[in-house]
């Protein structure tokens, strides 16, 4: 059993953990020790040698690398000594050998941990007067650029494309002065959703970032730490800016998230942003778009919706009677990237026309009575100590790559068993298939199937439940099933164990299903039957072909100019999650917030305003004070929420889960809710047999291309080209 034991560093009293390293114990003090190949995820490799400490109790007769060498009780460590200084000199020296002198070309400049430790402990000159060695530089994709001369052997990238990436790409060739990193077959590339991190840990500039290559130096930069939206996950990232440009995107430590890793499109779609942009208002005039003001906007917008509103009717009639038989021709969608505020303000919009759709693009059978039903009932780092997880019609590593890895680390370090009904494809660890079909999830349910008493035998099981599965049946239905196996099985306990969570990549989905929005799908017979459609950063592409009012009408609100906003009458240009201050809630339930970090171009404005705009325009100028009057579905017209606190307050009207303070919070939403106990349900299957061969077909959207702002980056249009034609050699 480890314990607390004392040592002294530098004749300095300290207590650390039992069985913890030297270079650990340094690091919790606050004591930075000179080192190359040591990282705190990856395991311990221990052939840089510039981590050499002088050990005085137990004495040692030379140097000892500090990051594999366990502290002992009272053990006595000297890291200023004419000893160490000499060793880490002849260290460094002999890592220059063949080292280039080409820091003023080098990326890695001003951030090289070898420049650093030159200045330190680097001699005036030179004593190697035989020439370099030369190797030759490899082709590892799109993301990571080689520059395999500068490698002084630490093999962290071979020990995180091995130990976390779970692809075993890179490895070392050759023995002596012959060694080599390098890729096992020259024709692959590194296939991993995760490959940007690889320059991050590279300390000498061997590996760097293809698509920033050339672009900046680290003094320019100023740095920002936000969130990201690319998925539900809700990543720590840091955002460097020269001027008002978004240069790259680097992972922030959050070791309760993401840890020291973001995807490669979360770190390389910010060429996205400034593409196909929006930085004007404009509106169709015979089928061509003019750039007019926001007022002329608001203007044609409130005029068309008074001719649909008020078809000459008496101005007698009441504000309920005459949306009555209207409501239904009226929507408004929202897509995978909009924020909280403009959730908010979009649904007090219809509310008030007397419209209550304000709909997601696809029909997902989800009931949200209960926040366990459709957030991640278990922390990040909880799930690292589960011994079951059973995928069902999820493809976790493409749509969430983060919360694979935890996976793989429940597999690697405890010996987690996987079971997957779905699409076959490669996880990156192992894992049993237990069919493709909703027949075999039956089976498993009834007790039929090897998966069954696997489930029985568990003490910590998991099991994650995809949209393919959802979009068949009705969540409420899925979720009695699971409950009713609770009194046989560990996957809800009495101490709050909830062991089977809905997963869904799509990060803004989390807070309009708190909100209570509905989730009628963007299909023909809803365009067919609608007079007016307001589109808010919409992802699927609108079909116009059915539609039989000849006076349809569509208002786009969006930061891009895709497909969408080429059909609308009127564009409002919209702003970036990098360019507001917006809320998001995340897939564990955590209400994240983005920082300000750069300027709208032009006219672009925060969504939420150009809503409440548009809002307050329409019922200033075109609605009359006496129809408001009588109006009970429309309490806050008058409002002027014009300001972001009060779209904060109106927020927390809808669910209080949103009431956080000002810092943003880091606490998931089962620490703060209560966990409630979950009815007995039997188990029904009548009406269900129609759809019991359904066939998992696995995710056909491309891991690169998940939103607007992924689709239009030109980094992720190369990655998601060598994905596709890696996936059609993958089934050759």
């Amino acid at each position: 059993m480890f314990g607390d034991i004392r040592f002294y560093l530098d004749d300095c009293d300290y207590v650390t953990v039992q069985g913890n390293t030297i270079i650990q114990s340094s690091l919790s003090i606050g004591l930075e020790i000179p080192r190359f190949c040591y990282h705190e995820k990856l395991s311990i490799a221990g052939n840089c040698r510039m981590c050499l400490l002088e050990i005085s109790y137990p004495r040692s007769l030379k140097p000892l690398a500090s990051c594999a060498l366990p502290i002992m009780a009272n053990m006595s460590i000297y890291t200023g000594t004419v000893m160490v200084k000499r060793a880490r000199e002849g260290v460094l020296e002999l890592l220059l050998l063949n080292h280039p002198l080409d820091c003023p070309v080098c990326d890695q400049a001003g951030e090289c941990d070898l420049q650093d430790e030159t200045a330190a402990f680097g001699g005036d000159r030179g004593r190697f007067y035989e020439a370099k060695r030369t190797v030759k530089d490899k082709d590892c994709g799109p993301i990571v650029k080689t520059s395999m001369i500068r490698c002084i052997h630490c093999t962290k990238c071979i020990r995180l494309c091995n130990e976390v990436f779970g692809e075993p790409s890179l490895g070392s060739l050759g023995r002596g002065v012959e060694m080599e990193i390098g890729m096992y077959d020259e024709e692959e590339s590194i296939e991993s959703e995760l490959s940007g991190n690889l320059p991050d840990v590279c300390p000498v500039g061997a590996l760097t970032s293809k698509p920033y290559a050339f672009r900046a130096r680290p003094w320019e930069l100023r740095s920002f730490e936000t969130v990201d939206v690319i998925d539900s996950i809700g990543s720590r990232i840091r955002v460097d800016i020269r001027g008002n440009e978004v240069m790259r995107i680097l992972p922030s430590q959050a070791e309760d998230v993401n840890e020291d890793w973001i995807t490669d499109r979360t770190r390389f779609s910010y060429d996205g942003l400034k593409t196909q942009r929006l930085n004007a208002p404009m509106v169709k005039i015979n089928g061509n778009f003019v750039p007019v003001s926001l007022d002329t906007a608001f203007r044609v917008s409130a005029k068309f919706l008074k001719s649909f509103i008020y078809p000459n009717s008496p101005m007698e009639e009441t504000y309920l009677n005459i949306f009555l038989d209207k409501k239904t021709a009226i929507h408004g969608f929202f897509g995978d990237l909009t924020d909280t505020e403009t959730l908010v303000a979009l649904s007090d919009f219809f509310r008030e026309l007397g419209a209550n759709d304000v709909l997601f693009q696809e029909n997902l059978n989800l009931c949200c009575d209960f926040r366990s039903n459709y957030l991640l009932n278990l922390s990040m780092d909880v799930i690292e100590k589960i011994d079951l997880c059973i995928l069902i019609g999820l493809n976790i590593r493409l749509e969430l790559p983060l919360l694979n890895l935890r996976i793989r680390k429940a597999f690697l370090y405890n010996n987690a068993l996987i079971i997957s009904f779905g699409f076959l494809t490669n996880l990156t660890y192992q894992y049993f298939q237990q069919g493709n079909t909703l027949n075999s999830v039956f089976n498993f349910l009834k007790g039929k199937s090897y998966v069954s008493k696997c489930l029985l035998d568990s003490s910590f099981p998991l099991i994650l439940v995809g949209t393919d599965f959802v979009k068949l049946l009705s969540s409420t239905f899925c979720f009695e099933i699971f409950k009713s196996l609770a009194k046989y099985s560990n996957l809800f306990t009495e101490t709050g164990w909830l062991g089977v969570s809905f997963v869904d990549s799509r990060i803004s989905l989390n807070a309009a299903r708190d909100l209570g929005f509905q989730y009628s799908g963007l299909n023909d017979e809803v365009v067919s039957r609608s007079s007016f459609i307001f589109l808010c950063n919409p992802e699927k592409a609108l079909n116009i072909c059915n539609v039989l009012n000849p006076f349809f009408f569509k208002i786009f609100l969006g930061h891009i100019g895709d497909s969408n906003a080429f059909l609308a009458d009127v564009i409002l240009p919209g702003s970036s999650f990098l360019e507001k201050d917006s809320l998001y809630l995340t897939l564990e339930g955590r209400v994240q917030k983005t920082k300000f970090l750069l300027t709208a171009p032009g006219f672009s404005r925060p969504d939420w305003k150009l809503v409440v705009a548009l809002r307050l325009y329409f019922f200033t100028n075109f609605v009359d004070e006496r129809l408001l009057v009588t109006d009970k579905t429309a309490p806050v017209v008058k409002e002027q929420l014009s300001e972001i606190d009060s779209i904060r307050r109106r927020i927390i009207d809808f669910s209080p889960s949103f009431c956080v303070p000002e810092v943003v919070n880091s606490l998931p939403s089962h620490t703060f809710f209560n966990f409630f106990s979950f009815a007995k349900y039997p188990m029904v299957y009548r009406g269900l047999f129609y759809v019991q061969n359904f066939l998992f077909v696995g995710n056909t959207t491309n891991f690169f291309f998940n939103n607007s702002i992924t689709k239009n980056s030109k980094v992720m249009a190369v990655c998601a080209g060598r994905y596709s034609l890696r996936q059609r050699n993958f089934w050759k």
